[in-house]
């Protein structure tokens, strides 16, 4: 089996200028044996076409980014790479995608209190209260709870331990009840 030669790296025909074609020079063609060659068409920058948004998915971006949506969830929706939304964000809009959706979702939320305002006075109770307790720091009393026994009737406390006087003592503080010596008063 014969050995393949390998072609050389270099033109071997020499310059104008009697020197050895080098590799540069066979590509700017300055050898006899390489004549220059016409330039041909010019070839694009490759790759795929840029993405360009209608005003349709600009809606749906937008929408997205009001409701508080992830760049995942947006990029799904889209049919596009995350990295695309960012680059057509700062392309067209100016703004990341982070600064461009933040701006949006602040609008979404002032949309959102309006509308809720709007059923609230509408006559809708539910929403009114619950815009009173979350805007107004309005709160519903506390609920007291009484203590009964059978049929509604009082609870009887036994108290074993305490003696008829200490009892005395006990109530007489807590009502404030003290006789002149500062002592609480028993009857």
């Amino acid at each position: 089996m014969a050995k393949r030669q390998k072609t050389p790296n270099r033109c071997t025909a020499k310059t104008k200028a009697g020197k050895r074609c080098s590799r540069r020079a066979v590509k700017k063609a300055r050898c006899a044996q390489h004549p220059p060659q016409k330039p041909g068409p010019r070839k694009g920058n490759g790759g795929r076409p840029r993405a360009q948004w209608n005003k349709r998915e600009w809606k749906i971006f937008d929408a997205m980014c009001a409701c508080g949506a992830l760049e995942e969830d947006i990029a799904v929706a889209l049919d596009v790479c995350r990295d695309t939304i960012n680059t057509i964000c700062k392309r067209d809009r100016g703004l990341t995608f982070s600064a461009y959706r933040t701006q949006k979702k602040g609008k979404g939320r002032v949309s959102l209190a309006a509308k809720q305002l709007e059923v609230a006075l509408n006559g809708n109770v539910v929403m009114l209260i619950w815009l009173g307790k979350q805007w107004l720091d309005q709160k519903e009393p506390p609920k007291e709870f009484e203590h009964s026994g059978k049929e509604g009737a009082p609870i009887h406390v036994v108290n074993e331990g305490i003696s008829e006087r200490t009892a005395e003592d006990i109530r007489a503080k807590v009502l404030g009840i003290t006789d002149a010596d500062g002592e609480p008063e028993t009857t």
